[in-house]
């Protein structure tokens, strides 16, 4: 109860933050999001050879999500609906086999994930 409790506090906190965000006027969003996303976004693989006008507006669109340790972000055989850039912390990726979670893979602040689901579905 009381793991489930901190995790609801910390998904509401989340909440809180990006609704307090969402009712700031479009010009501080922008610049907010670009002083905390552009740096990474900018070195991101997927925009490389994007114009820096791309980028702002691109970064101003960003909604951050933060996810406490060992929340699942996406299932095993999920389709993802989100392009998700890892801006700190790390993401073990598991899969379930043989009846115990292995870890496959690990991303780290810069990385991406979910963008093969987001681009081809």
């Amino acid at each position: 109860q009381m793991l489930s409790h901190i995790c609801l506090k910390f998904k509401t906190e989340g909440l809180k933050q990006q609704e307090t965000l969402n009712n700031l006027p479009k010009a501080i969003r922008s610049s907010i999001a670009n002083y905390l996303f552009f740096p990474i976004v900018q070195n991101i693989y997927l925009f490389q050879g994007v114009s820096r006008d791309f980028l702002f507006q691109l970064v101003s669109d960003i909604d951050a999500e933060y996810f406490p340790p060992k929340e699942d972000i996406i299932l095993q055989n999920e389709s993802p609906a989100d392009l998700y850039i890892l801006v700190s912390g790390a993401v073990d990726f598991t899969a379930y086999v043989d009846g115990q979670d292995q870890i496959q893979g690990k991303a780290v602040i810069g990385d991406t994930f979910g963008e093969i689901g987001v681009l081809c579905y």
